[in-house]
């Protein structure tokens, strides 16, 4: 197999431009929908950006597609900053009320604990196991401690990043499934 054409590089770093800035906008029109095909179209075409970006000039070809991601990301929220309507001012000779719930609505805290508990201690918990067992796959194919270091540094936070997307959007039940087929994955790393 011959290695790839210098003009098949030079297009990578477009392509992958292109695929981040189509990705964080599949994942924004994804963000409320009922049906998860864009949310995983987004990430599949942000991986394709990474993908591409690293066949393009390696770590700076990564750099380069997520400064386009983020980029867009902070174009996205901008927009919806301007379009958000204007907080209500208080008249000048009343003081402004304190904004509390009606009486009678119930604070949900119990619930509001879970969701926390699930997304940010189960996340973290479920992305750890993921590292390690990346670590552990590292230096079982042959790299050495630095690099396998290095990987497990580098998918503790993207993986809980991924996961608490992933968390947020799920049922409970998923949750729990998603938590818990995490965890499996760091068992041959710990025995």
């Amino acid at each position: 197999m011959s290695p790839p054409s210098t003009s098949a590089l030079a297009l990578a770093l477009p392509v992958a431009a292109l695929l981040a800035v189509a990705g964080i906008v599949a994942l924004r029109l994804g963000w409320g929908a009922r049906q998860r095909t864009l949310s995983v179209a987004g990430w599949a075409m942000l991986a394709g950006a990474v993908w591409a970006g690293a066949a393009a000039g390696g770590a700076w070809g990564v750099t380069v597609a997520s400064l386009w991601a983020m980029g867009t990301a902070l174009g996205l929220i901008g927009w919806a900053a301007w379009q958000a309507p204007a907080p209500v001012t208080a008249r000048s000779g009343r003081a402004p009320r304190a904004v509390v719930p009606p009486a009678r609505a119930p604070l949900q805290i119990g619930s509001r604990l879970a969701t926390f508990a699930i997304v940010a201690i189960g996340g973290l918990a479920a992305s750890m196991a993921l590292a390690l067992a990346a670590h552990w796959l590292t230096s079982r194919g042959g790299a050495g401690e630095a690099n396998a270091n290095v990987m497990l540094l580098f998918t503790l936070p993207v993986a809980w990043a991924v996961l608490a997307h992933l968390l947020m959007t799920a049922s409970r039940r998923t949750q729990g499934v998603t938590i818990a087929a995490c965890l499996v994955t760091a068992v041959p790393a710990l025995l």
